[in-house]
């Protein structure tokens, strides 16, 4: 994504919210190949270089900080989840998504998930969600518009708000084959 200065008024990012908390990271990790126990014959024997995780604390953990800090942003922009028109998060579990817009009290139709289509692709989900949702424009006449993206290992997260005052419209050039059914 390339964020770039606002030359139409109406089309700017309205607020921003960043929270670091490292305290879900014993639910997700990967225990070896780091500074803290790098990679070693032992570590390797042991199966220390594969993810672990605790499925259930995660998915409390994503649900519950998403919510928490959509609605300061929203807070801090004056706005509510109902004025949202359209809400896109970290495209890394259907049910974190949709267990998080159900919080927020968001209908299905305000959630972007595109999931089906790519995967987990990490740093690019919410990149190529926007993507898809402004491909799918003739729904998503935007006033306001909330993204979230959560980091791996459930150790920070990164959210802010949008407004708009048009329609989402693609200004890019077309890459035949990228986000289209």
């Amino acid at each position: 994504m390339i964020v770039e200065p606002a030359v139409e008024e109406g089309l700017e990012i309205i607020g921003f919210e960043h929270e670091i908390d490292g305290s879900g990271g014993p639910a997700l990790q990967m225990p070896a190949g780091g500074s803290l126990n790098p990679a070693s014959h032992e570590t390797v024997d042991k199966r220390m270089h594969f993810v672990k995780q605790d499925g259930q604390a995660v998915f409390k953990f994503a649900v519950r900080k998403t919510e928490e800090i959509s609605l300061r942003v929203l807070e801090k922009t004056g706005h509510t989840a109902d004025e949202l028109a359209l809400f896109v998060s970290h495209q890394a579990n259907r049910r974190i998504i949709m267990s998080a817009a159900a919080r927020l009290g968001l209908p299905e139709s305000k959630v972007m998930i595109n999931i089906e289509d790519y995967g987990n692709t990490t740093a690019a989900t919410i990149p190529l969600a926007l993507e898809d949702a402004i491909r799918q424009g003739a729904s998503r006449r935007a006033t306001s518009c909330c993204w979230r993206r959560w980091e791996p290992g459930t150790r920070s997260g990164r959210y802010s708000c949008a407004g708009r005052s048009e329609p989402w419209t693609h200004r890019g050039p077309q890459t035949p084959g990228f986000g289209v059914q």
